[in-house]
């Protein structure tokens, strides 16, 4: 492979993952509709992605959820979720390599 190749590779994989229509029932972000990369669950009892609800606390400081004041300590890791999450992502980067055959 050249220099490059695989970082465009990976680029248009994930051009090709954020274009699929739907994503397994709570691997969707609630707020921005995109895949949850960072699982983390919030007081109101909602999933969202770290970095958009970390850019939500920084520029609101509320639960977008509720209105409640939202701080980064109390937004809870969910790992296992996270894990599901890559296995469904590795289970389409071999759907992908095969399309591209």
């Amino acid at each position: 492979q050249t220099p490059g190749t695989e970082e465009a590779e990976e680029l248009e994989f994930e051009r090709w993952l954020n274009e699929l229509e739907e994503y397994p029932k709570g691997f969707e972000d609630q707020i921005l509709n995109t895949l949850i990369r960072r699982p983390v669950l919030l007081p109101s009892g909602n999933v969202t992605d770290y970095n958009c609800i970390f850019q939500n606390i920084c520029n609101y400081g509320k639960d977008p959820f509720n209105n409640n004041p939202l701080y980064i300590d109390q937004l809870e890791p969910l790992p296992e979720l996270e894990k599901q999450i890559n296995d469904w992502i590795e289970q389409k980067r071999v759907e992908w390599k095969a399309l591209r055959k």
